[in-house]
């Protein structure tokens, strides 16, 4: 069982995520638009997408309404999912690193999205950020990852973002050979092998989660810098 600190009830949601005042006459037409691709007011005001990349978006939209009602087989994207999704991949590929403020509102934003399952932002955010997230914020995406039912993701990721924020050590290995998967283990024999020595390497040439893992160990071990 994960077992993970105990966070604040509200974490940092009203200090983050409270909208600012009521809509001015300008920003009332721009909802409006908005919610043709389903997205709120808050995208704008919080700078995760900008008037101009809406306009845009929306742009091609309208395009592929009109060319899909003339012909079906067409292909064009009328689906409103696709559009706020690429942004929101596109808007995170800039980015090294998320600030608390951008990493609640982007929590806040999605679970408004209803048309894309939470866990597709909590698996992205996971998988591909578990090296960049502050502690706290992947504790609190590590609670929200459980509570949506992968524990045993949340499990191999957090053993994983331990391989590249802790010195290497037995303890580290054994974590990542009981909790990760055969795909995993192969980066950090790939990437972290600087740090092994020879028994670190036959334990994954024995206990490796996957036959690819286990020949990787044993032609490292091969090698000159670890041939006995």
């Amino acid at each position: 069982m994960m077992v993970l600190a105990d966070f604040g009830a509200d974490c940092l949601n009203y200090e983050y995520t409270n909208s600012i005042g009521p809509l001015t006459p300008e920003e009332i037409k721009l909802d409006a638009e908005l919610e043709i691709l389903g997205y709120c007011i808050e995208w704008i005001r919080w700078g995760m997408l900008t008037e101009p990349e809406f306009k845009d978006q929306l742009q091609c939209y309208q395009d592929a309404v009109r060319t899909l009602r003339d012909d079906p087989d067409a292909e064009a994207d009328n689906n409103r999912e696709h559009y706020r999704w690429g942004h929101l991949q596109e808007w995170l590929s800039t980015r090294d690193d998320l600030t608390d403020k951008e990493f609640y509102q982007l929590l806040w934003l999605h679970r408004h999205q209803d048309e894309i399952p939470q866990r597709t932002l909590l698996h992205l955010l996971i998988r591909g950020w578990y090296v960049s997230l502050t502690d706290s914020q992947f504790e609190y995406l590590s609670r929200l990852v459980v509570a949506d039912g992968y524990e045993s993701l949340a499990v191999e990721m957090a053993a994983l973002r331990r391989c590249y924020k802790e010195p290497w050590s037995s303890r580290i290995r054994e974590s990542l050979l009981k909790d990760a998967g055969g795909r995993h283990q192969a980066e950090v024999v790939n990437y972290l092998i600087d740090g092994m020595d020879r028994d670190d390497l036959i334990a994954f040439s024995e206990r490796g989660a996957s036959k690819k893992v286990r020949n990787l160990a044993n032609q490292k071990l091969n090698s000159r810098q670890f041939r006995s």
